[in-house]
């Protein structure tokens, strides 16, 4: 019953926001309250959880957002990003360049959170997309692939090493087996889908130069001042990256200091990188105070109703989450008969459609499997790679992802369901047949 009861509240926000054209944080929060007055909540308990949601969604987002939407918005205006586009269209051609982008959104996103990732991406994929002449999202649909590659499969990534922690994976054979996933899907779905869907439907993939998410990232008027190096625009750009890899790699070694902490802290890090942009992108380019001030406010004043509709997403699911969905999913599936791999997979991705957090679907069937594990004759690595896949599958309207690409890539709520959440889904597809495919050969 609750089932049904949350596919209804998801249609009634879905009606809201494509047919009566509602504000899309104000649907999510009466899509909330009627969800919650459904399920039986109190509405001060319902209010309640949403405002809890939204404190837990944007407790550790907030400060990432503005900090990277600054950082993103400085990099821009300096010509760094410019500079960078120009040397990636040089070294690869038009023809390359989505594989490009991936390859560059994968790499970063081995050590970053999805939603972290986008931040430090996103200014470098648009400045890219204007230099070549191309849709964003053509580029766009590729880097959010390569960032979800990485947080799907790979170790040192958060979320699959707590999955194998849960389940007593080894996490050698984890990134062994997750590499070789990976190469191939990863040309599948962020090459391959993407031109699929472009054709499928083109009028989602159009030239726009102001973001609702960024900003402005058209190129700043001609001066007689140069672009920063490729160096220089290159390290401030991923100078958040450097930094949470530096936290990583001294925790992984052992290393436990106040020091490692504060850079394993991504909104203390992008701070640290803020603070090196302000000299790198500002001062050091010879730009005035009133330039670099001009830049910080026109990028903070971007992101204003980005932040409150991904808050929102999270109030939503946090009422989802006091229904107890995962729990009735779980005592349903493991009851079935199916094998270990499409069990694992099935739960996540009926755990992650349901709630809408990868990561709470991941960890959450992890949870639910581990007193069969020992029962398993299965490979561990790939009982991880299998949850990874399941959980990334179909990205929709109670996951704050699904909003970030609305507002980061100005789309309608139509364009996203053909873009991003088919995109989703279909991969989500491929990693299964992967894990099965490579479950006949280990």
């Amino acid at each position: 019953m609750s089932l049904l009861i949350l596919a209804l509240s998801l249609i009634v926000l879905i009606l809201l926001v494509t047919v009566y054209k509602m504000n899309s944080f104000l649907a999510i929060v009466m899509a909330s309250i009627f969800l919650g007055t459904c399920l039986g909540l109190p509405v001060d308990k319902t209010m309640t959880l949403i405002g809890t949601g939204m404190g837990d969604q944007l407790g550790g987002l907030v400060l990432v957002f503005a900090f990277g939407a600054i950082l993103g918005k400085l990099v821009a205006d300096a010509g760094g990003a410019k500079q960078i586009a120009d040397t990636l269209t040089q070294k690869f051609g038009h023809q390359h360049i989505q594989l490009a982008v991936a390859f560059a959104a994968f790499i970063i996103g081995l050590s970053l959170f999805f939603e972290v990732g986008m931040v430090v991406m996103i200014p470098i994929v648009f400045a890219v997309a204007l230099e070549v002449h191309e849709p964003m999202l053509k580029l766009g649909l590729p880097m959010l692939m390569g960032l979800g590659t990485a947080h799907a499969f790979l170790p040192p990534h958060p979320a699959p090493v707590a999955i194998s922690q849960l389940l007593h994976a080894n996490l050698g054979q984890v990134l062994a087996y997750g590499l070789c996933l990976a190469v191939p899907y990863l040309l599948i779905t962020a090459v391959l889908i993407p031109k699929l869907i472009q054709h499928w439907f083109p009028k989602s993939f159009r030239q726009i130069k102001f973001l609702p998410g960024v900003g402005d990232l058209s190129p700043a008027p001609a001066t007689d001042r140069p672009l920063p190096s490729l160096r220089l625009s290159l390290i401030t750009a991923l100078m958040p990256v450097i930094l949470m890899s530096l936290g990583t790699l001294f925790t992984a070694l052992g290393v436990k200091n106040g020091v490692v902490t504060a850079l394993n802290n991504s909104s203390f890090s992008m701070f640290l990188a803020l603070m090196f942009a302000l000299w790198a992108m500002g001062w050091h380019q010879h730009r005035t105070n009133k330039a670099v001030l001009s830049s910080i406010e026109a990028s903070i004043s971007s992101i204003g109703m980005l932040l409150l509709i991904i808050g929102a997403a999270g109030g939503l699911k946090q009422v989802m989450l006091a229904g107890h969905l995962a729990n009735q999913i779980a005592g349903f599936m493991l009851h079935t008969g199916l094998s270990p791999l499409l069990l694992a997979w099935l739960m996540a991705a009926l755990i992650r459609v349901s709630l809408g957090s990868t990561t709470v679907a991941a960890l959450t069937t992890a949870s639910l499997l581990l007193p069969i594990v020992g029962h398993l004759t299965v490979p561990l690595a790939l009982l991880v790679l299998a949850i990874g896949a399941g959980s990334s599958l179909d990205s929709h309207v109670n996951d704050a992802g699904f909003w970030m690409v609305n507002q980061y890539f100005s789309l309608t709520i139509k364009e996203t369901f053909e873009t991003w959440t088919l995109l989703s889904s279909l991969s989500g597809i491929v990693g299964l047949i992967l894990v099965m495919g490579m479950s006949l050969i280990v």
